[in-house]
């Protein structure tokens, strides 16, 4: 699927950095939402109440997700609750399928188990999980680390035309491939520092990583090692970063090799 961006929640909001919309320019993709601070945003937001990601194109449609972290309304106080929303009024009804899923439950994501979601119109309107999971369960779980967690929203959009009243027995587009090995291929190279090109310098350590791979998954590393933004770091085979821990670095490079997240360790 394609990658259709991420919204960082933090302090019990958006941060105003990721409110930028953009363009997955394919009929499928998968947006992430990273929570850090859940206790705060779980204090500062009534039942009721929720936070709303940047939007996303998926399908040539603009789409959010809501997040609620206590519950939709009285009846699902006890869970946190999660919904896409189609939020243009431009088209008619698409009819979609989506999955949620937290970022460390890559078995939910492959097309079987996305397929299985029963699929559903969408016009001005919403769908999701009221009860996506009891908020006494998941503070228990693996899921949430060091206080933060991340969510990820798979959506396919069905381009063929089906009216809203037919049954609608065809299958959305997926196709059956084996599960990619390519984050497994990554997290690798990362590991093992094979053909490494630039080294950071974070806290006290040090880092080897790959301009292409940075260039690649990162606006801001593209400018930062390839262009005008510091002509020093574009030469330069040692980058020196300060304000940031190392264990976060580390973080922020496994999720730009993998899409996934290392266990992280207090001290």
């Amino acid at each position: 699927m394609a990658f259709a961006g991420v919204s960082l929640i933090a302090d019990g909001k958006l941060c105003a950095s990721t409110k930028s919309t953009i363009n997955s320019g394919a009929d499928s993709g998968y947006h992430l939402i990273v929570v850090e601070g859940y206790l705060r945003t779980k204090e500062t937001t009534p039942n009721g109440e929720w936070i709303k990601s940047r939007p996303f194109i998926v399908g040539g449609r603009r789409w959010t997700i809501d997040y609620h972290p206590n519950g939709f309304d009285e009846d699902y106080e006890e869970f946190i609750s999660v919904f896409l929303v189609l939020e243009d009024d431009t088209g008619p009804s698409v009819r979609v399928q989506c999955a949620f899923s937290f970022i460390d439950q890559p078995e939910l994501r492959v097309p079987k188990h996305i397929r299985q979601s029963e699929p559903f119109y969408l016009d001005d309107s919403f769908d999701g999980q009221f009860d996506f999971m009891k908020k006494e369960v998941f503070e228990r779980s693996r899921h949430l680390k060091d206080d933060s967690f991340v969510i990820r929203c798979d959506l396919v959009v069905r381009k063929s035309a089906v009216n809203k009243e037919e049954e609608g027995t065809a299958a959305l587009p997926f196709t059956e491939l084996p599960q990619a090995d390519l984050p497994s291929h990554l997290g690798d190279l990362l590991l093992s520092k094979e053909g490494a090109d630039v080294t950071f310098e974070v806290d006290g350590k040090e880092f080897a990583a790959h301009r292409w791979m940075l260039a690649a998954r990162s606006t801001v590393f593209k400018a930062q090692l390839f262009g005008t933004m510091n002509v020093d770091n574009a030469t330069s085979s040692v980058v020196k970063i300060d304000d940031i821990k190392a264990n976060v670095f580390l973080g922020l490079l496994t999720f730009i090799y993998t899409d996934g997240m290392p266990e992280f360790k207090r001290g």
